[in-house]
C-alpha cells in the first residue's frame, strides 16, 4: 500500500510503501549512517558514565543488605544472594518454600532439592570400590578371553536346550530330511536338511516344480504347432486374416423378468409421442431403446409382437423393423485386408543448367563435375576473374568485331553501293571528320 509522508532526511513529501521513510536510496544510505553516529554515540556516552561512576572516591553499598562493596566498579549488589534476594523482590522469581530436615526436623531453606539443613545432618557418601580392569593384555590373554566368553554362551544355552528338550520332544519327537527322509539330529527348530548338499537338491527341485507345464501352443488360424512361446500365430499372413475375418454380432442378453416390470409400470404414450408435460420434455427413454419401442407397439395395438418380444422370441429392433419405425442400414462386418504399399514415385527428371541433359536424383542440379568447374568459370568471368581460355575469347570477339568495321568501311568508300550514294547524296564525306555541308544538292 502506498503511503504519502515526508522524507527524514530532506524533508520532501513522498510516495512509497508503508515501511519506506526515505525519498531515494541515496537518502536512505545517509539516513543509516546518522543512526549509526547516534548509537555509537550513546554507548560511548554510557561508557564514559561507568568510568566516572568507577572514579569516585566514596564506595557504593549494597541496594539489597546496605553493606558496602568494596571494588573498584561500579556494582549495586554485593553477592549472588543478594541478587536472588532482589530478583523475589521485585517478582522476577518466586520465593523457596521451607524445608524440614531430615535428620534432626529443623526448618530450613535452600534453592534446589536440599533434604538436609548442614554437612553435620547429611550422611556421609558410600566409599565405591573402583572395578579393576584388565589393561596391557595379550594376544594369547585376549584369545582366552574370547574363548571363555563363547563357551560360557554355550553353557547357558545347553541349559536352555536341557529345559526345552522334553517339550520338543512331546511336540516332535523325531525330525526327518525334507530331501532324502533321513533323520537329523536335534540342534535347532529351524533346521530342515540333514546336510547342505539335500538343501540345494531340494531347493532346485522345489524351483523346478514351482513353474508351470509348457503346453503345446497352437496357431489361431490353421492349428499348427507353434515353437515359439510368446506367438499366437504361425506367420504375418495368419495374423491379418485372424484379424480382418468376419465374425458373427453377439447378441447382448436381455432380462425379461425385468423388463416385463419395467413395462407394465411404463406409462402409455400419446398418439404423437411422449407426454408434453414440462417435467418430461426429454424423455429417459426414447429413439430405439427396447422399452420405447414396445410402449410403441402397445399405443399402435400390436399386441403379437409385444408377447414375442417379452416372451424372447423376438428383438424390439426386429418387432420395429417388420412394421416400419425403424430402418435397417447396412453393417460391414469384414474389413479389408490391408493393402500393399503403392509403388514409389517416379524419379523427377530434371535438365542440367550447364549443359541442359536429363539428370536422374533430387536435388541435383549438375550431371557431372565437369558442368560444376564450367559453371563455376563461367562465374569468375563475369565477376572479373582473367584466365586463359577468357581472354582467348575475349580476343577472338574483339578481331571479329574489328574485322566487321573493316568492312563496313570499305563498303562505305564504294562508290557503286547503296550507302555511299545516300552519303553522298547527304553531303558527309567518310575520309573527313565528319562535318556536313550546309547545302544539300538533290541531283
Amino acid at each position: 500500500m502506498l503511503v504519502q509522508r515526508n522524507c527524514i532526511v530532506c524533508g520532501v513529501l513522498f510516495e512509497g510503501q508503508g515501511n519506506r521513510f526515505t525519498c531515494s536510496s541515496a537518502h536512505s544510505a545517509k539516513a543509516y549512517q546518522e543512526k549509526k553516529r547516534r548509537h555509537y554515540r550513546a554507548k560511548s556516552v554510557r561508557h564514559n558514565a561507568r568510568k566516572r561512576a568507577e572514579r569516585l572516591i566514596f564506595p557504593f553499598t549494597c541496594v539489597v543488605c546496605g553493606k558496602p562493596i568494596a571494588r573498584k566498579q561500579a556494582f549495586r549488589i554485593c553477592s549472588d544472594e543478594c541478587k536472588q534476594q532482589r530478583a523475589i523482590d521485585l517478582g522476577h522469581r518466586k520465593p523457596p518454600l521451607p524445608k524440614t530436615c531430615k535428620k534432626c526436623g529443623k526448618q530450613f531453606v535452600a534453592p534446589g532439592r536440599g533434604y538436609y539443613c548442614s554437612d553435620e545432618c547429611r550422611p556421609p557418601k558410600p566409599i565405591r570400590i573402583p572395578r579393576p580392569r584388565l589393561t596391557h593384555l595379550t594376544a594369547e590373554q585376549k584369545r582366552q578371553r574370547e574363548a571363555d566368553y563363547k563357551h560360557a554362551i554355550w553353557l547357558k544355552q545347553k541349559a536352555a536346550r536341557q529345559i526345552i528338550q522334553p517339550y520338543l520332544d512331546f511336540i516332535d519327537p523325531i525330525k526327518f530330511c525334507a530331501h532324502c527322509g533321513e533323520t537329523i539330529p536335534r540342534r535347532s527348530r529351524r533346521i530342515k536338511y540333514c546336510n547342505e548338499g539335500c538343501q540345494r537338491k531340494h531347493r532346485r527341485h522345489r524351483r523346478l516344480r514351482s513353474k508351470p507345464p509348457q503346453l503345446p501352443r497352437f496357431c489361431l488360424q490353421c492349428s499348427k504347432p507353434l515353437v515359439a512361446r510368446r506367438r499366437l500365430f504361425c506367420s504375418l499372413e495368419h495374423n491379418r486374416q485372424y484379424r480382418y475375418q468376419p465374425r458373427p454380432r453377439r447378441r447382448r442378453e436381455v432380462d425379461l423378468a425385468s423388463l416385463r416390470e419395467q413395462f407394465q409400470n411404463a406409462p402409455p404414450l400419446r398418439l404423437r409421442g411422449g407426454n408434453r408435460r414440462y417435467s418430461s420434455l426429454r424423455p429417459k427413454t426414447g429413439g430405439t431403446s427396447t422399452l420405447y419401442l414396445l410402449r410403441r407397439l402397445r399405443r399402435d395395438g400390436h399386441q403379437h409382437l409385444i408377447e414375442a418380444v417379452l416372451n424372447g422370441k423376438l428383438s424390439a429392433f426386429a418387432a420395429a423393423f417388420n412394421i416400419g419405425y425403424v430402418k435397417k442400414y447396412p453393417r460391414h462386418y469384414v474389413k479389408k485386408l490391408r493393402q500393399p504399399k503403392p509403388p514409389p514415385p517416379e524419379k523427377v527428371r530434371r535438365p542440367c543448367i550447364t549443359c541442359f541433359q536429363d539428370i536422374t536424383g533430387r536435388g541435383l542440379r549438375y550431371c557431372s563435375d565437369m558442368c560444376i568447374q564450367q559453371k563455376k568459370s563461367s562465374n569468375r568471368e563475369r565477376r572479373g576473374h582473367d584466365t586463359k581460355e577468357m581472354k582467348a575469347k575475349r580476343s577472338a570477339k574483339i578481331e571479329a568485331e574489328v574485322r566487321a568495321a573493316l568492312d563496313m568501311i570499305k563498303e562505305l568508300k564504294d562508290d557503286r553501293s547503296a550507302i555511299s550514294q545516300f552519303i553522298k547524296a547527304v553531303g558527309f564525306d567518310p575520309g573527313s571528320s565528319g562535318e556536313t555541308s550546309g547545302s544539300v544538292d538533290p541531283n
